[in-house]
């Protein structure tokens, strides 16, 4: 650890190997504080807080994102919907989904977009390194303006691949099915990132995009590094009581310690606050 003093600010630097990130904290005597995080896999967060007990708020980079790594099977398509499904509970304005994959299975990759569809929170999609096959796909779904692409990073599309054997009308019969599953797949992404209609038919092999083909067609919103922002502040207010019995004989609206958590909206909160 080594800390440098100005007349201004305090810096304290320091490396925390469990956690494969540096912490840098920024101590200011008469302003905001913020804290920098560079976590695992490229992704910056900067955390500005506005209040001396905030000072030590520490977020890692689960409890704001989600990471494909690897390929992407049953145990990687469990975790990203359980992850991605909390964490459209948190009430965040974005979920950021790293990826650094070959690709995978196409039964796991539909399980994850039918997740994408059903959570309500935007998807940031981040290419670190290299989204092919299935990664590909999970890129290309994440939100308007929220694709992100490193400058050396690149995409791969293709079609599904099968391994079959037995009757040559089962293997027909699945050889077709995995035809109509790339047709949807293909017609999705074009309708989501508003590529010409056929667009993936007229490139029959394999696709391959470097960070400025695919920013020029659209399927990447920007190509650099993002930097995470978040601000957390606190607030504080207060009622007077009247001079009066406060005895409440609903016991559904005798809570006196109430913990509000996140994604509770306005109307819900000033509904229950009238009952307090």
């Amino acid at each position: 650890m080594c800390v440098i003093q100005t007349a201004a600010e305090t810096v304290i630097y320091t490396h925390f190997d469990s956690f494969n990130c540096h912490y840098l904290e920024f101590c200011k005597t008469f302003e905001t504080k913020k804290i920098k995080l560079s976590i695992k896999n490229n992704m910056n967060t900067e955390i500005t807080t506005e209040h001396i007990l905030l000072d030590h708020l520490a977020i890692t980079n689960d409890e704001i994102a989600v990471t494909i790594s690897g390929d992407i099977d049953t145990e990687c398509a469990t975790r990203v919907c359980e992850q991605l499904y909390s964490l459209d509970r948190k009430n965040l304005q974005f979920i950021p989904v790293l990826i650094h994959s070959g690709g995978g299975n196409v039964d796991d990759l539909l399980t994850i977009m039918n997740c994408i569809d059903a959570i309500s929170t935007p998807i940031m999609t981040i290419c670190q390194s290299c989204a092919c096959s299935a990664a590909a796909v999970i890129f290309a779904l994440g939100s308007s303006n929220m694709r992100i692409m490193a400058p050396n990073s690149y995409l791969m599309f293709h079609e599904s691949s099968m391994g079959a054997e037995g009757k040559q009308l089962d293997i027909a019969a699945s050889n077709n099915h995995f035809l109509k599953i790339d047709k949807l797949i293909n017609k999705k992404i074009e309708r989501h990132v508003e590529l010409e209609i056929n667009f993936f038919e007229s490139h029959p092999n394999d696709l391959y995009l470097n960070a400025k083909d695919a920013l020029k067609l659209g399927i990447a919103s920007h190509v650099g590094f993002p930097v995470i922002k978040i601000r957390a502040h606190l607030d504080m207010s207060f009622e007077i009581k009247s001079n009066k019995r406060h005895e409440i004989e609903d016991s559904n609206k005798r809570t006196k310690f109430q913990k509000i958590t996140s994604g509770v909206s306005q109307d819900k909160l000033s509904d229950t606050l009238k009952h307090l």
